[in-house]
């Protein structure tokens, strides 16, 4: 039998446990600090959010649920902490200037206790040694309430107790309290002592299952008796790869630091987030944690095999009924506070057992998963400058595997035929080496291109030979400027084309705040043509929240850049096809039609796979085939449709460095 856990002690005192956190503006490479305790951005994803006002309702919707669901949480475990409360107080109010019905939430969040966990007020912090002890008492007394801490906590607290120690401070209160606390579901050092020497709970060790320790001294992880040999490692994803994305492989640093370095990968999605996520083989969770992202509750869990494997789950957004009675032990919630804690007793889950249901936020789906062999070292190891690199989590980063090569072969040509989520790295990995082509790169495209093609230049690899619709100077006898149909009819923001940088406004954005538009946007007649911006292969076609596609051509599967045709509907081609620009590949979505009758819309964009994903404007990447051409058809267009409308500010070319441009900087999303 396999069995889940996760420890990791440092030597008699403890190495890092911490689950993946998704930095606030979703782009990792950034680190900070809850407390004292650091946390770093581990995965990341993003795409846009959609501007339609419909969609803002929806969000509305989903924020009301998911406080509904954290006051549910919190009046199960016995109140909440003024900090949450005010929050919530905050959102509720946001929501109801919008004319959402918070009835059922305001009279749960009245019956709450408000005090519950949260630690007294302390006085201002100033350099007396005396007072910033008692900070730090303050902190372990919270963590008696838990059935025990994560072992880089207990770290933690060693640390500064010891600093506090060499300046003359009496820290017996604080080290009575530490030594009360159970580490990473064993007893501390001091707790394994007495008078009489070492005290060992036989009864305890045998009913539990096999804990891998991490022994700095050792440098390597020692099982806590011995462990049963590990079956084939061919295991099952925990997600269904067919639809996802792009995998962010394991062994990158996805960021500017070595800090940012993540020991595993993840999988990406660009579809709603409803993604089952199923346990991969038989195992009891160990540790886990909970913590709000832009207000919205995530959770991760972390394992280990009792044979040795260790698993990471994290990013995980709506759960089964099990896991959820689990995640109800843990501690409320906090904004980016990933921080672990342990769960026992151990629950058992089978091999294909539920786990979520939904995965990221409802708008960027996708989550992390990582693999570790605790046995042994991976073989970047072996390399003295990647070990003296990594010291800072050698436990980690010194055993991470790269599960794609664990899959079996279905689900590896399934993984290993998808882009690299990272834009800079790509599929270069220190556990999966540096990429084979599945498909080779195109040979019309320059070396430079080439090398774009793979993530290793910030330039795009093709230049635009259409702009995906017919764009001509406007007929006033027909009405028409090409596929565009002048009216004066309803329009969600006065215009027949919205630029690249144009500001959504709070109001009509689905986050409630100033938007930056990611990718043109086109208002059409409902079935006219979409034609395929550039030459290439079709590499993807994900759908969508709003029930229609994106079609993504690049020029070959390798690549992490995407050439999107976004919200179309009767597709007429496939993954795999080959495509030349200009040629009809879909119709106008009906998406937008309840904000513009009569109208559809789509969006083309050049998207750039990394932490996060980028979109750049796709009018400073013309071909110069055309480029003339639609540079001046656009500015007339301007010109035209601001006469037919009477109102010359609805396009601000003087804003615009190039035509269609009203920003050359990278937007997220």
């Amino acid at each position: 039998m396999i069995v889940l856990i996760a420890l990791a002690l440092v030597g008699g005192a403890v190495a890092t446990s911490q689950l993946t956190t998704h930095n606030q503006q979703l782009t990792t490479g950034e680190t900070g600090s809850t407390g004292s305790l650091q946390k770093a951005s581990i995965f990341s994803w993003w795409k846009k959010t959609p501007a339609a006002v419909t969609q803002n309702q929806e969000s509305s919707t989903q924020i009301l649920a998911d406080i509904e669901r954290q006051l549910t949480t919190a009046s199960k475990s016995g109140g909440i902490s003024p900090t949450s409360y005010k929050d919530i107080d905050t959102k509720l109010k946001t929501l109801e200037s919008k004319g959402v019905n918070t009835k059922n939430a305001r009279a749960t969040l009245a019956r709450l206790s408000v005090g519950g966990r949260e630690a007294k007020a302390t006085p201002p912090k100033s350099n007396s040694v005396a007072q910033t002890l008692a900070d730090v008492e303050q902190e372990i007394k919270g963590m008696l309430q838990f059935k025990g801490i994560n072992p880089s906590v207990y770290a933690e607290f060693d640390t500064k107790l010891k600093a506090f120690e060499a300046k003359g401070a009496n820290t017996k209160n604080a080290r009575a309290m530490l030594k009360k606390i159970p580490v990473g579901g064993q007893e501390t050092s001091a707790q394994k002592k007495s008078e009489n020497g070492p005290v060992v709970d036989k009864e305890r060790i045998a009913s539990e299952p096999v804990v891998w320790v991490y022994h700095h001294d050792q440098n390597k992880w020692v099982p806590s008796k011995t462990p049963p040999p590990c079956p084939a490692l061919v295991f099952d994803s925990p997600v269904d790869l067919t639809k996802a994305y792009a995998i962010l492989y394991p062994g990158q640093t996805r960021g500017n630091s070595i800090k940012d370095y993540k020991a595993h990968g993840g999988v990406m999605f660009k579809s709603d987030n409803t993604i089952d996520v199923r346990m991969p083989f038989d195992g009891y969770i160990y540790q886990g944690a909970r913590f709000l992202q832009k207000g919205v509750l995530q959770y991760g869990f972390d394992a280990i095999s009792e044979c040795g494997i260790m698993q990471r789950f994290g990013h995980l957004y709506e759960l089964s009924p099990k896991f959820q009675k689990l995640v109800e032990l843990l501690p409320e919630p906090k904004e980016m506070d990933s921080r672990t804690t342990v769960l026992r007793p151990f629950v058992y889950v089978k091999k294909g057992e539920l786990i979520a249901t939904k995965i990221g936020v409802p708008e960027n789906a996708g989550m992390d998963w990582g693999v570790m062999d605790l046995r042994r070292e991976n073989e970047a190891a072996k390399d003295a400058a990647f070990r003296e690199a990594h010291s800072f989590q050698r436990w980690y980063d010194n055993h991470g595997l790269c599960w794609l090569d664990y899959l079996s072969e279905k689900e590896q040509a399934i993984v290993k035929a998808l882009p690299g989520g990272d834009g800079r790295m790509g599929k270069t990995s220190d556990y999966c080496g540096r990429p084979i082509s599945a498909s080779p790169v195109s040979a019309n495209i320059s070396e430079e291109a080439r090398h774009v093609a793979t993530g290793s230049n910030m330039e795009p690899p093709l230049l635009l030979k259409s702009i995906g619709v017919d764009l001509g100077y406007f007929d006033a006898v027909t009405g028409k400027a090409g596929d565009f149909v002048f009216t004066k009819g309803k329009l969600q923001f006065g215009v027949l084309f919205t630029e690249f940088g144009f500001t959504i406004p709070a109001n009509q954005s689905a986050t409630g705040a100033d938007k930056r538009n990611p990718q043109p946007t086109f208002l059409l007649p409902l079935g006219t043509k979409v034609r395929s911006l550039v030459d290439g292969v079709v590499v993807a076609i994900p759908k969508l929240y709003s029930n229609d596609y994106s079609i993504h051509v690049a020029p070959s599967q390798d690549t992490n850049w995407r050439y999107e045709t976004e919200h179309v509907i009767n597709p007429l081609v496939k993954v795999g096809d080959t495509v030349k620009a200009g040629q009809v590949i879909a119709e106008v979505s009906p998406h937008d039609s309840a904000n513009s009758s009569g109208y559809g819309l789509v969006e083309i964009g050049i998207l750039r796979g990394g932490n996060p994903p980028e979109h750049i404007c796709p009018f400073a990447y013309l071909d110069p085939s055309i480029k003339d051409d639609v540079q001046k058809k656009l500015s007339a267009f301007y010109k035209s449709w601001e006469e037919y409308r009477g109102d010359s500010s609805l396009h601000n070319e003087a804003a615009q460095t190039v035509v269609g441009c009203l920003s050359l900087d990278p937007i997220p999303g």
